[in-house]
């Protein structure tokens, strides 16, 4: 199953990389959510192969994830993958610049079974048509807009 999305941002590519990227960032919203991230590793720079483990419980579930950055190319695009019940989710984000303040940003989510069980709850995903293409097109144009809100902040 794979969805795509590209959304125009009025913010430096370079800000939105360091934004997309900040760690921090993501471990404190997994925080706010009753969740832990720790690094599965000491590493001080973000390369491929390094990774962090998500766990805690949300929505009345145990999270156990292990999040791996599969390609990292600073400023220009990065790629993570988890795997969950054997259904294995590999994100890749390309920010392309299209002027000293604007960008485009490019993400796309590939999800891929093994199992029966997780082949199957693939294929109902599937069943839902165009609505959960539509959701991830909604939430990167959202991220988008929160990048733009969070530059015109810092200026």
């Amino acid at each position: 199953m794979e969805f795509s999305a590209e959304q125009n941002v009025n913010a430096p590519p370079e800000f939105v990389f360091a934004r997309a990227t900040d760690i921090d960032f993501f471990k404190n919203l997994a925080r706010e959510r009753g969740l832990s991230m720790m690094p599965t590793e000491a590493f001080t720079v973000i390369r491929p192969g390094v990774g962090w483990k998500l766990i805690g419980e949300a929505r009345g579930r145990q999270i156990n994830h292990e999040i791996l950055v599969e390609d990292y190319e600073p400023e220009f695009a990065f790629a993570v993958s988890t795997q969950h019940r054997g259904i294995k989710v590999f994100i890749a984000v390309e920010i392309e610049k299209r002027g000293n303040k604007k960008c485009r940003l490019y993400v796309d989510l590939n999800a891929t079974a093994k199992g029966i069980g997780a082949k199957l709850a693939l294929k109902a995903a599937q069943l839902t048509g165009n609505k959960l293409q539509q959701k991830f097109r909604r939430s990167v144009r959202r991220s988008a807009q929160w990048l733009e809100n969070e530059y015109n902040r810092s200026a």
